[in-house]
């Protein structure tokens, strides 16, 4: 009767260490999902900024150069071209999946054309080149821009899926920790009435 005693408690000990145990081991999975998941969404938020960034400021700037309200001096200092690739560089250093830094290449050599664009403006300028010449450019300058915003826009995309897909993996993670969890607590409960 006294090994039957020892017995039975060190099976409830074996037990309450797996209802320890497995918790954490589930929070621990659960935690990976939700950082994906966070990062994921604080990448759709940067995105975002990226991208009304590019469809509005830089055309607007672009026009200040080409109407010379702004000094070439100051837009080669300080521009949105260059604040747009400095944030797709560090969404490229954040992205995990060869999807995302894919899209995310195609953006920066989007930017690459922009900037080649706008250097052709500068030289117009310093050339004394007929208005008509930048405006012609400008043209093309939307076109690069509608295209790089379109970019952007599907890399957002790309995350969005990722987000739901995490958020379905951590959702499904604790259904199986629950059923798994109420498992160990029916088969202890007959293991206990059992003896």
């Amino acid at each position: 009767m006294h090994d039957s005693i020892k017995s039975l408690l060190k099976r409830e000990r074996r037990l309450q260490l797996t209802l320890v145990i497995v918790p954490i081991v589930f929070i621990i999975g659960n935690l990976f999902f939700v950082q994906s998941y966070i990062r994921s969404v604080d990448n759709i938020v940067k995105a975002n900024d990226v991208s009304e960034r590019i469809g509005t400021r830089t055309i607007d700037e672009l026009w200040l150069l080409v109407h010379q309200q702004i000094t070439i001096s100051d837009f080669k200092a300080d521009n949105n071209i260059i604040k747009v690739r400095e944030q797709l560089e560090k969404l490229k250093q954040k992205s995990k999946t060869s999807h995302e830094v894919m899209t995310l290449n195609i953006a920066l050599r989007l930017t690459t054309m922009l900037e080649k664009q706008s250097n052709e403006i500068i030289e117009n300028l310093k050339a004394e080149a007929p208005v008509a010449t930048n405006f012609e450019l400008m043209n093309s300058i939307k076109n690069t821009v509608e295209i790089t915003d379109d970019t952007i826009e599907n890399f957002i995309g790309i995350e969005i899926g990722l987000s739901k897909s995490r958020s379905d993996n951590s959702k499904r993670l604790v259904v199986v920790f629950l059923i798994f969890e109420s498992g160990l607590l029916l088969f202890n409960s007959y293991a206990i009435k059992k003896k």
